[in-house]
């Protein structure tokens, strides 16, 4: 256990809840710190002496000379190997924890990367890009029909075996982006039955799904979905 609070430097962002979640499940202290990152806050150059990319998640352990770590999956690495003795989240050795970090680095290469970019398609760029929306929204979906697979394939609670891991960590934050995306998760059923497994787990309840609910209530996010299913139907038609 950490004898100090470890510093955390957030967003409510998919990312930064990967590393709420280990926190939580370790029961870790930490000292948060939220990034106003509309302010360009991770761009500033104290930001920048811990993480040189200007991104969030970072932390520094001061139960280790003030390590500083960043990029999410090297953050749930460190923080495993160094706290979780038991490997209860991420297994110590052997083709247990092979298969946890397989499914962690399809989402860092893959869902999040994907994910991300049907955001910035639909939510952020000048004009509605028809070919960008249908690469990514294609893109994403088929890596939603993997994680199903996945699922019914393999018959467990969770993606890399009946007990959670550092990879539905990375997994599920993103997941709920597929409403942005006006796909129906039902589409999906394997994955629709883990979402509602992960929905009725305390621990996600806490940290991702709650939060979520909070979020959807905001005129931001209200706006934005508006702004993102209008584009959906200009791309797709009704």
């Amino acid at each position: 256990m950490a004898a100090q609070a470890i510093k955390f430097y957030s967003a409510q962002t998919p990312n930064g809840q990967k590393i709420d979640l280990i926190f939580e499940a370790l029961g870790l202290p930490c000292e948060k710190h939220m990034i106003d990152m509309s302010k360009q806050e991770q761009k500033e150059s104290w930001f920048l002496k811990f993480n040189p990319n200007g991104r969030i998640p970072t932390i520094v352990d001061p139960n280790n000379n003030n390590f500083a770590v960043f990029e999410s999956g090297a953050i749930l690495i460190y923080l495993c190997d160094r706290y979780d003795d038991a490997g209860k989240y991420l297994p110590k050795s052997g083709n247990e924890r092979s298969i946890v970090m397989q499914w962690m680095f399809f989402q860092m290469a893959g869902l999040g990367p994907m994910f991300g970019q049907v955001g910035h398609f639909l939510n952020y760029a000048p004009e509605t890009n028809a070919y960008g929306i249908k690469r990514y929204v294609e893109e994403a979906k088929r890596l939603m029909s993997v994680l199903d697979l996945q699922l019914r394939e393999a018959g467990t609670k969770y993606i890399a075996g009946n007990t959670p891991s550092v990879a539905d960590m990375c997994i599920v934050p993103w997941l709920p982006l597929h409403q942005m995306m006006q796909v129906k998760i039902e589409d999906y059923p394997h994955l629709a039955k883990y979402v509602n497994t992960c929905k009725a787990d305390a621990l996600f309840k806490k940290c991702v799904f709650d939060p979520l609910e909070d979020m959807m209530k905001s005129d931001r996010v209200t706006a934005m979905m508006k702004r993102t299913g209008e584009r959906v139907k200009e791309v797709y038609g009704a």
